[in-house]
């Protein structure tokens, strides 16, 4: 079974106002008379209807990401997305892996891809597959499957750098609550789409239900009525940004240089400009004083030809 919310897919449904009426609404038999007791063990004594809500593009994780509806119970469970939204390295520790199963990494599909991998090497068999040569039959997939890829992806769940924490990631806070079903007065009403009384009647046939089962019985121990739906058509997002950029290291530069010594932009621009034109200036008188002491030994030197090759006439 699966249902979609909150999205722009035509095949996916979406909700376009708040409250149980307007969510997804589900009455379902869950056919208690039909348990298998060799199934059932001490961990697991469960009865009702088992479900997760995960994003879309994610698979459901329901390991550590389950809820249970009782049956005989009205159950509502308005929930409230979040995104959270991490930086890669150097500034976070996220990173995103390229999985052969899933376009949309997470890390819990990156250990059910891996686990599923070494599960199906180990037990000699694909389950994930339909059209492997050797898929898995319903024994090997109870009695070797499941439980080694419970090992594996335990023992890869302890390694990061395995499958490492997803950049983005959704998920849906939920306030669940339940009441009990009035089965008096629902049981007139359930008759329109269930044939209770057809169900009753044929598990008695077959000895699954005693004879003084009764339509309010049935109701209580098969029944479950859910409601999921959005509590407010927002979303609540985190996001990790940088703590300290390019933008912000000049900000902060700026800031300390305009607190201390009131300099400013401006003040940056008339600094450069007396480093450039005192540099400039020194180079120029440099040249000049060159020039200067040439032309007077140059003229020291005409002077001291005139006064060699001068002479005074005699009087004759």
């Amino acid at each position: 079974l699966y249902y979609a919310l909150g999205s722009t897919n035509t095949s996916i449904k979406n909700q376009t106002a708040s409250g149980n009426a307007n969510g997804l609404r589900l009455i379902l038999n869950i056919e208690q008379y039909k348990y298998y007791p060799a199934l059932y063990t001490p961990g697991q004594p469960d009865a009702g209807l088992r479900y997760s809500l995960h994003y879309y593009k994610d698979p459901p994780n329901l390991i550590a990401e389950s809820y249970y509806a009782a049956p005989g119970f009205h159950t509502y469970v308005p929930m409230t997305l979040k995104r959270e939204k991490r930086l890669k390295k150097p500034w976070g520790d996220c990173e995103e892996l390229s999985l052969k199963r899933y376009q949309f990494y997470s890390r819990y599909a990156c250990l059910n891809e891996l686990s599923a991998k070494y599960a199906s090497e180990s037990c000699n068999c694909s389950y994930q597959d339909n059209e492997a040569p050797n898929p898995c039959d319903g024994v090997q997939f109870l009695s070797c499957i499941i439980p080694t890829a419970g090992y594996y992806r335990t023992q890869l769940s302890q390694n990061l750098s395995v499958c490492p924490i997803a950049c983005e990631t959704f998920s849906f806070a939920t306030e669940i609550s339940q009441s009990s079903i009035a089965s008096q007065a629902f049981n007139s009403a359930i008759d329109s789409f269930i044939n209770v009384s057809g169900l009753i009647s044929d598990a008695q046939s077959k000895y699954w239900l005693p004879q003084s089962y009764t339509n309010v019985d049935f109701i209580r121990d098969n029944i479950v009525y859910l409601d999921i739906y959005y509590r407010k058509l927002d979303m609540t997002q985190i996001l990790q940004l940088e703590d300290t950029g390019f933008s912000k290291v000049l900000s902060e530069i700026g800031g300390q240089m305009g607190f201390f010594i009131g300099a400013s932009v401006l003040t940056v621009c008339e600094i450069v400009q007396y480093l450039f034109e005192k540099c400039f200036t020194s180079n120029l008188k440099s040249g000049t004083k060159k020039n200067t002491t040439n032309v007077v030994a140059s003229d020291n030197h005409i002077f001291a030809l005139e006064r060699t090759t001068g002479f005074t006439p005699r009087d004759d």
